[in-house]
């Protein structure tokens, strides 16, 4: 058809289809995925990009705990943090600590 001869007043909600791409999996594992989708109610697309999200948020503070660990082993690190907690500015992060749990 041509374009040309399309009305696009005709077809308001019209949008451009948004790129995708095909993951070649077992059927076994494509049925698992689509039974947890169905169960919390959602297409399989959608399920799998909320845990694509949930797996990159894992990611991400996986490295933040790594960089964390190494922080904590540097002396200079551990100075200034010490420097920081004996400030007499009013803010006693040990107080607010224990009175959230």
């Amino acid at each position: 058809m041509n374009a040309a001869l399309v009305d696009a007043s005709r077809h308001p909600k019209t949008t451009k289809a948004t790129p995708s791409t095909s993951i070649r999996v077992s059927v076994a594992t494509r049925d698992t995925l689509a039974r947890a989708a169905s169960a919390e109610g959602l297409s399989l697309t959608a399920y799998l990009e909320r845990q694509a999200r949930r797996v990159e948020r894992e990611l991400i503070l996986a490295d933040y705990r790594a960089c964390a660990v190494e922080a904590y082993k540097d002396p200079e690190f551990l100075a200034e943090m010490r420097e920081w907690d004996e400030m007499d500015d009013g803010v006693d992060f040990a107080d607010e600590r224990t009175e959230a749990r």
